[in-house]
């Protein structure tokens, strides 16, 4: 009988230590930046991502990652036009959004020490700000036209990286990601205009501690 005991409690204890092992949260830092653009005829522009994350193991190779962060998009048009005079000026435009977002993330990794991962799943984005500004031979205009965008969009989230240990508790994390609007950007098309949308191409560094 005390065998028998001892062998439930032997087990007991291993399959708490096998889910307190698996079941791990973990919060994170990370930032970057890469490569932006909309879906207007416009060349692609600087593009930048800054966030807080939220990761939930599910088991060893699967986790939900969730968070918060901030990230611009845009493009530019970088040209030369004729005024009424004849003359040759040099046009310069930029349109810039800032959104705020929240992923819902599908984690699936492999590797022990050192994790190769994809992370894939949609995100939730708030436009907080939308900035153009026209530059005409050296005349410098600032529109802001918030309100003539939608203020929310849905994002696919697309990324690959690998996970570093650097000591018992943090991790480094690098990653190419990819986020794409799948919803039109522009409220209203007053002449029957394509559906615009916004992506950033990323290269991020995070920090992530285990709880």
């Amino acid at each position: 009988m005390k065998k028998v005991i001892f062998t439930l409690i032997l087990g007991l204890t291993i399959s708490l230590s096998s889910i307190a092992q698996i079941n791990k949260h973990n919060i994170g830092v990370f930032m970057g930046g890469g490569i932006s653009s909309t879906s207007q005829l416009l060349s692609n522009s600087m593009g930048y991502n800054i966030g807080l994350s939220y990761t939930y193991k599910i088991n060893k190779r699967f986790a939900i990652i969730t968070g918060l962060d901030y990230d611009r998009r845009g493009s530019y048009l970088n040209s030369d036009v004729q005024n009424i005079s004849g003359n040759i000026q040099s046009y310069d435009f930029n349109n810039n959004f800032d959104f705020i977002s929240a992923p819902l993330l599908l984690n699936i990794n492999i590797g022990n020490k050192v994790k190769y991962f994809v992370n894939t799943g949609v995100s939730l984005a708030y436009l907080i700000s939308q900035k153009q500004t026209t530059s005409i031979g050296g005349k410098t205009h600032v529109y802001y036209g918030k309100e003539n965008f939608n203020k929310f969009e849905i994002d696919l989230n697309i990324g690959i990286g690998v996970l570093f240990p650097l000591s018992e508790k943090i991790d480094l994390s690098v990653e190419v990601k990819y986020k794409k609007g799948l919803t039109d950007i522009i409220k209203e098309h007053p002449f029957g205009g394509d559906k615009q949308t916004t992506s950033n191409a990323l290269l991020l560094l995070g920090l992530n501690y285990r709880l």
